[in-house]
Parts: C-alpha cells; structure tokens; sequence
C-alpha cells in the first residue's frame, strides 16, 4: 500500500473516531454495552476528543434489572483543556435526569467506591462531555464486580 493510500486510511479512521457528531444526544448516543447478572463484561471505556470540530459526545451504558454488584470505580481523565461532565440516569427506558454536572480542568478524576443490591428495573446511565475550552481529549472507564 502507498503512503498516499495510508494515510487516507487513517484520515478516515480518526475521523469516524474522534470527529463524529453522530453522538451528540441520548438518541444517538454511542453505546457501550448492558451489564447483566451473567455479562462476562465487568468495564466500559470510551475515549474521545472534542473541540471546535465536534462540540458534544454522549455515551450510554445499561445496567440490567436483576444485577447486583459488590462495588464499581471508575475514573476519567481529561488532557488539553477543561470540559463540562454531566451524568444522567434513566428508569426503564424512561426520560434522562440529570444527575450532576462538574467543570472540569486536565487531571485524573477517579470515581468513589460504590456497592449496587440488586435492582429492580434496568437503568441507563449517559455520560456527557461538552463545552471544550480547547481541543480536550477524554479517557471514561466505569469498572464493576459482581
């Protein structure tokens, strides 16, 4: 393959990654997967970049009725500038509600221990990154032990 042909490739690759605003509401949120009483999944992570290019991503993640988890963590990073994070939950595939919403400048914020009984409905939960005041790259990852 030509240099040429490369890195039209890979032109085309970061742009479908990190410059998409495909994600930019819960309806087209990108999904990263169902925990369930049986999923062998036990972390989500997305990455992403947004800027002048791509102003807004949202990802959506679903914890299904009947899980239960001895303790999840997580994190997020951000490099390059500050965002604004906002988290929403939703019941059953009802309305998101906005749980918080943080300002957050470069650095590593982890998330704090937290133990899940066994729940009732299913739940949604969407991460929000917007409002850049650069080009600012993020790391999410959201771990849970059954």
């Amino acid at each position: 393959m030509r240099n040429s042909q490369l890195d039209r490739a890979n032109l085309k690759t970061l742009q479908a990654r990190g410059f998409s605003n495909r994600d930019n509401s819960f309806a087209n949120a990108r999904n990263l997967g169902t925990f369930t009483s049986t999923s062998t999944q036990t972390s989500i992570r997305a990455s992403g970049v947004i800027g002048r290019t791509d102003r807004k991503d949202v990802i959506k993640f679903t914890f299904a009725a009947g899980l239960s988890a001895s303790g999840s963590s997580g994190r997020l990073i951000v490099r390059g500038g500050t965002l604004r994070y906002s988290l929403y939950g939703s019941i059953d595939g009802g309305r998101p509600q906005r749980q918080f919403t943080r300002r957050l400048s470069p650095g590593t914020y982890p998330f704090p221990s937290t133990a899940l009984p066994t729940l009732p409905f299913a739940i949604t939960g969407y991460a929000v990154f917007d409002r850049p005041t650069q080009n600012v790259r993020y790391n999410y990852r959201e771990d849970y032990r059954p």
